[in-house]
């Protein structure tokens, strides 16, 4: 104990930390380096970190910006041009229901225009041989019913006599002699009456046509 005395304590402190070596502030992994480096901002209190042969990377607020817009621009085309593909798409299916539509009711019409030319047959007859008032009135009421059916979905009835020959609108059966001028190429009676639908020709009247024919003295 004796050697021990006279020694300092607080020198002796001072001696065992010397001897102890501070430690070396622990490097930042490789891959933080990179992504410090690639942020712009420096980490673990120094510049950033930049590996060799890389070129230091700077990133700005207005490049993501960009960035994010050039992402976006492709989507939304593809949107806008999908969203015209679909409105084309349903007018055509609309298109095509309404075609569909009209061609129905226009093979309809056909199927009941002969009917109709019954009626009308029935009714001339009926004059002809005397039937009873009542019943030739019963089937004008019928007639006339039937008729303003079909006049509400658009089927016109095509007036011929006296008028002068369409072939766009008449089919002329025959023809008689005229010998006024006047009557020439004109409608002088009708053997079947036309119709048509709207803008269309269900069918043509069914006429005949006057033809002048001079005297020769």
């Amino acid at each position: 104990m004796r050697h021990l005395e006279g020694l300092d304590p607080t020198a002796e402190a001072e001696t065992d930390m010397a001897d102890v070596e501070p430690e070396a502030p622990a490097l930042p992994s490789r891959y933080a380096q990179r992504a410090s480096a690639r942020a712009g901002a420096p980490e673990f209190g120094g510049p950033a970190y930049t590996p060799a042969g890389e070129m230091p990377v700077q990133v700005s607020p207005y490049d993501v910006e960009t960035a994010g817009n050039a992402q976006s621009v492709p989507d939304l085309q593809s949107m806008t041009r999908a969203l015209r593909e679909l409105e084309a798409a349903k007018a055509r299916v609309e298109r095509d229901a309404a075609r569909a539509a009209q061609e129905l009711r226009e093979k309809l019409v056909v199927e009941l225009l002969p009917v109709l030319d019954n009626l009308d047959r029935t009714i001339r007859a009926a004059e002809q041989q005397g039937e009873a008032k009542t019943v030739i009135e019963g089937v004008h009421m019928v007639r006339s019913q039937f008729m303003s059916t079909l006049q509400r979905i658009g089927v016109e009835r095509i007036e011929t006599r006296n008028q002068p020959f369409d072939p766009a609108l008449h089919e002329a059966v025959g023809t008689v002699p005229v010998t006024h001028p006047a009557a020439h190429n004109v409608v002088v009676d009708q053997l079947e009456p036309g119709y048509r639908f709207g803008d269309r020709l269900l069918r043509p009247a069914k006429v005949v046509v006057g033809r002048h024919q001079p005297r020769w003295h």
